[in-house]
Formats: C-alpha cells, sequence, structure tokens
C-alpha cells in the first residue's frame, strides 16, 4: 500500500498519523515548521477558554491516544496564568499547577529577577481574583534563588526549561525551593515560571524533591509547553512506525494523490490528510486582491483568504464558499476580525467538509482537520479529535473498516 501522506505535525496531523499508524497503514507526515501547536501554552481546551466550559467531550479513541502520549493531565483544571488571571481548562499539560487541586491555603511564588517573571505583581494578581476567593487560596510572593547562572536572567523560558531536564539542575531547584518555604511559613504548593523541563513535564520529580505539589504557571505564546510537545510528538510518531518528511508543501493532487514539495520531490499516496493548520499554522494565508498590487489597481475581485498550497476543495465558513468583497480592494480589514466584529470571518475561515472530515468537491482519499477546517473551534482538542476523526474516516475507506483496534499494530 502507498503511504498515507498526513500534511502538518500538530495536535491534528499527531492525531491522524497515530490512529492511521496504529491501525496498520503506512504513514508520512511532512512537518513543515512549527505551527498553533508547537505555539501553544500548555492548556488544552474544547471551546475558547473565555466560555467558561471545560467539559472534556471526547470518545474513546481520541480520548485513548491521547493518554498515551502522557504529557496532559485530564478531566478539568484550573491553571494560573502569566497574564495575572486564574482560568479553568479541560486539561492541561502535567508540568502546570493545577490550583483547584490543591487545599486551601497560601501558594509560594518565588520572586526572581527575570525579564519574563515578576512574581510580587502576579502574586496579587493571583490572589485578586474570584475563582482564588471560591478555592480559598492566596499566592504569597517570597525572595528565592532559582536561576542558577547570572546569564539565564535574560534567557527565554524554554532555555531554562530545558536546563532543568538534568535532574541535577533539578535536585538544586528543589533546595533553593524548600529554603523559600522556611522562610515564607506554611505553604500548600508552588507555582513557578514555566521552566520545567523540555524533553517532558518536570514538576512531578520536582513535587517529591520539595514535598509539596510544584507546577508551572500558563505563559504566553511559544513556552516550554510546545517544545515539550513536540518531543513527544516525535516519540510517538516513532514508536508508531510513521515516517517524518521536513519540507513544504507546494501541491496535492488527485488520480494518483500526489504530494509535491517545494524542492521538486513528488510522493505517490494512497490518500492525503490536509493538517496544515489555519492562519497561525500556514496553511491559509490573508491575500487580499490589493496585496499583489503595489501601487496600482487590482486586476480584479478575489476572496480576501487563499490556501497557501495548491489542493482540490473550497474555502468558505458559515457553510458556503467565500464570496468575492464588492470592491477590487478587497474588504476593510477590522470586517472580518475581533474584537472589531462579533463571528469574524478570520475565526472561521477554512475548507468546507463533511462530518466525516472528507474535503468537499474534491475525489475520495482526501480528508480535512484542525485549524484547516470551516466553522470549528480553534481550540487544542478539538483539532486533536478532528485529526483522530480524520484518519478513523481513511481507515473505513483504505482497510474496509471502521472500528479499527487501535491495539491491532502495536507489535
Amino acid at each position: 500500500m502507498k503511504p498515507v501522506v498526513v500534511v502538518g505535525a500538530g495536535a491534528a496531523g499527531l492525531g491522524a498519523a497515530l490512529r492511521l499508524a496504529r491501525a496498520g497503514c503506512p504513514v508520512q507526515v511532512i512537518d513543515g515548521a512549527a505551527g498553533a501547536t508547537s505555539l501553544s501554552c500548555g492548556a488544552v481546551d474544547a471551546t475558547p477558554w473565555e466560555d467558561g466550559d471545560t467539559a472534556l467531550r471526547m470518545d474513546g479513541e481520541a480520548l485513548r491516544l491521547l493518554e498515551e502520549l502522557g504529557l496532559y493531565r485530564l478531566g478539568g483544571a484550573v491553571l494560573a496564568t502569566t497574564a495575572g488571571i486564574l482560568r479553568g481548562a479541560a486539561g492541561a499539560d502535567r508540568a502546570m499547577l493545577d490550583v483547584k487541586a490543591l487545599p486551601r491555603g497560601a501558594v509560594l511564588v518565588p520572586r526572581v529577577e527575570h525579564s519574563g517573571w515578576d512574581g510580587g505583581t502576579l502574586a496579587r494578581s493571583w490572589s485578586d481574583t474570584e475563582m482564588a476567593r471560591a478555592c480559598g487560596l492566596t499566592f504569597t510572593a517570597v525572595d528565592a534563588t532559582i536561576l542558577r547562572f547570572r546569564e539565564e536572567r535574560g534567557l527565554c523560558d524554554a532555555d531554562i526549561a530545558a536546563r532543568h531536564d538534568d535532574g541535577a539542575r533539578l535536585g538544586w531547584l528543589g533546595e533553593r525551593l524548600r529554603e523559600a518555604l522556611g522562610r515564607s511559613g506554611r505553604c500548600v504548593g508552588v507555582i513557578l515560571p514555566p521552566w520545567l523541563g523540555v524533553e517532558g513535564p518536570q514538576a512531578e520529580a520536582l513535587s517529591e524533591r520539595v514535598g509539596l505539589p510544584c507546577g508551572e504557571a500558563l505563559a504566553a505564546l511559544a513556552s516550554a509547553a510546545g517544545r515539550r510537545f513536540e518531543r513527544v510528538r516525535d516519540r510517538a510518531l516513532s514508536r508508531a512506525g510513521a515516517a517524518v518528511r521536513r519540507g513544504w508543501v507546494r501541491r496535492v493532487a488527485a488520480s494518483p494523490w500526489t504530494v509535491e514539495l517545494e524542492d521538486g520531490e513528488a510522493i505517490e499516496a494512497s490518500a492525503v490528510v490536509l493538517a496544515a493548520g489555519g492562519l497561525v499554522g500556514g496553511g491559509i494565508a490573508y491575500d487580499p486582491s490589493e496585496a499583489a498590487a503595489g501601487g496600482e489597481v487590482p486586476e480584479g475581485a478575489r476572496p480576501v483568504f487563499r490556501m497557501t498550497m495548491a489542493a482540490p476543495g473550497t474555502l468558505g465558513a458559515r457553510g458556503r464558499p467565500l464570496e468575492l468583497p464588492g470592491s477590487l480592494f478587497g474588504v476593510p480589514p477590522e470586517s472580518i476580525a475581533w474584537p472589531f466584529a462579533n463571528d469574524p470571518l478570520m475565526d472561521r475561515v477554512g475548507l468546507l467538509v463533511d462530518a466525516s472530515g472528507a474535503v468537499q468537491g474534491a475525489p475520495g482519499g482526501l480528508v480535512a482537520c484542525g485549524d484547516l477546517v470551516a466553522d470549528r473551534p480553534r481550540t487544542w482538542l478539538e483539532a486533536w479529535r478532528s485529526g483522530v476523526r480524520a484518519g478513523g474516516t481513511l481507515c473505513a475507506m483504505l482497510l474496509g473498516r471502521e472500528n479499527v483496534d487501535l491495539h491491532d499494530a502495536r507489535g
């Protein structure tokens, strides 16, 4: 059998690749560059977190595969963010501190000289939230020597996190935290900058050394959580026997399915999964007609979004194809983006697919998932769930059965 080519290696692409590989399909993953998953903060949500919905709705296959990654703690959590708020999540990277799981009391926040961490301000801000009061928690800033070298004051979070993969460095951090706890009085936990490992989450190992629950705060984009996902993803694909090819896809063509890379290589496939991401991941580009015109009048109007690779299918939103703008110069950007528009087009645009993930208008064997799909939440769990579903669709087509035992190909 020719391989199933999965274009993209984020949450959606990984879910599809593992679903296919575990069913016995040969899989070739094309990984272009870091996308939305690699930039993720460590929370896993099914809906936008502002909605307050932390329910975990996932079928058995998607849940089993996710649990096997070993990176995420599922079932609802309350996380402290470096923006100074507490927020709920359906699950989180195991390096994160779930403050909901702590008993009532004080949480130690180290005060340390680092450009990305203001322990005093964060402690006051977290303490002054309704969620902290509901949990019976206060956050106490305490001076602590948790950076070992002066040059670390300017290092990015992920680089410091990588140093804590070393057991000796993690042990040193545990000793410094115990010293800080001795000066702070009774505490029920310790919350730290996002520095607890890259090869894997080190929060549990640190908690054992300190004798209290320890974990990271939820950081902004490009934190250590994205690098941890990449390491876990690469190990999971290797165990599953999926091949990985670095490169950018220029074109996907049918009859037979062929994936053409920018370097000219063409890969023949039995089927193709499009999981290249949306506007953040690079699968969709904002490209109004005036962008190519320079100082001249555009030759004609065109939709303001396009796919970054040539492939069958139609970009759309709200269940229908994108419309041509009424002006040669497109539409005002503020009319399609938050916060200027309710239910903005930018949050919805993607490939139109059916309920199984099959791309509408394309020959059989082409599915799409993740942020590349129209009208679906741009969340981690939705990307994962749609990837596993898309992989199952191709299992049914290629292997002739929908409910393939995920244990079939593990040996």
